[in-house]
């Protein structure tokens, strides 16, 4: 057993992994185009700090030091809440045009990150990507926040990067908030 809090976020990272030349499912208006970025190995979750060893472009997945909406379950043993999850993405350097890169990291993030909730067409009752779909029904949603994207050379990084607010829907029965590891 382990965690659910743990099992989301390990789901999300192997979803975020995905981000690579190999993801050829990509909408029809972007037919012809390859990813650009191969994350299959640069995906971390928890870490805040990052040296040398780690090369850009990497993405990384913390909770928010502040829970915007904390419910908390009250009285009742089944807690309701609005996960706020932080993914970072720290992208190539660019002399002349240093938000460029983080931009273009920021889009293809966004796009995989749809592919949780995107829901069949015309009706039809389910996930557009059933494999994908509430990263496998451990969560209800995925609300997205502002994404702000900043210049590197600051106190957090030497490259441009950019923070993507999410807010993860996640009930949980407090008598057992624990899941069947995968």
């Amino acid at each position: 057993m382990i965690s659910k809090k743990l099992a989301i976020m390990k789901a999300l990272t192997k979803h975020l992994q995905g981000i690579t030349p190999a993801w050829t499912d990509l909408p029809p208006q972007m037919a012809g185009e390859v990813c650009p970025y191969d994350l299959s190995q640069s995906v971390f979750r928890g870490r805040l700090e990052f040296g040398d060893e780690v090369k850009n472009p990497f993405l990384a997945i913390l909770e928010a030091p502040r829970q915007l909406d904390p419910n908390g379950a009250g009285n009742d043993l089944v807690q309701d809440e609005d996960w706020t999850l932080l993914i970072q993405g720290f992208a190539d350097d660019d002399q002349r045009n240093p938000l460029d890169p983080a931009y273009s990291l920021l889009a293809w993030t966004q796009m995989r990150m749809s592919r949780i909730t995107a829901q069949k067409k015309n009706g039809g009752r389910g996930g557009l990507y059933p494999g994908e779909w509430r990263l496998g029904d451990l969560i209800a949603d995925v609300r997205y926040q502002i994404p702000i994207v900043r210049p590197g050379k600051d106190t957090v990084s030497d490259a441009a990067y950019f923070y993507m607010p999410i807010s993860v829907g996640n009930v949980t029965d407090l008598t057992m908030p624990f899941v069947q590891e995968e």
